[in-house]
């Protein structure tokens, strides 16, 4: 497992786009980094 080094969005989107499995649900609190999760990643319901 790997740890992002930030919590900004910059840092989580990418990370997500690059650790998530196709198919996987990913859940999330309401950390201002998450928003737009589902236009960087198609993976992300």
């Amino acid at each position: 497992m790997t740890d992002a080094t930030g919590t900004d969005a910059q840092t989580l989107q990418p990370f997500i786009r690059e650790n998530v499995d196709t198919g996987a649900t990913v859940y999330t609190d309401e950390h201002g980094g998450y928003n737009g999760r589902a236009r960087f990643c198609g993976k992300c319901d």
